[in-house]
C-alpha cells in the first residue's frame, strides 16, 4: 500500500503467526484431537499513510447546491 498514489493506510497483520495457527489448528483436525476451543486472537498494526486526512469542517458537511 505504500508504493501507491497516495500512499494507502492499512493494517499489518502477523501473518507467518496467523498462518502457524492455521496449519497448528488443520493438523489437530486431521489428527481427531479435540479441540481446545481457544479463540485465536491477532493484534494487527494501523499504519497510517497519506489516504488519511483530518475530518472535513464542520461547515462542509453535507452540503448541496441550491436549484
Amino acid at each position: 500500500m505504500e508504493f501507491t498514489d497516495p500512499p494507502l493506510t492499512g493494517l499489518r497483520q502477523a501473518v507467518d503467526r496467523l498462518a502457524s495457527g492455521a496449519v497448528r489448528s488443520l493438523i489437530e483436525d486431521i489428527e481427531g484431537s479435540p479441540r481446545s476451543g481457544t479463540e485465536l486472537l491477532y493484534q494487527p498494526e494501523l499504519i497510517v499513510r497519506a489516504s488519511t486526512g483530518p475530518p472535513p469542517a464542520s461547515g462542509s458537511r453535507g452540503s448541496q447546491p441550491s436549484g
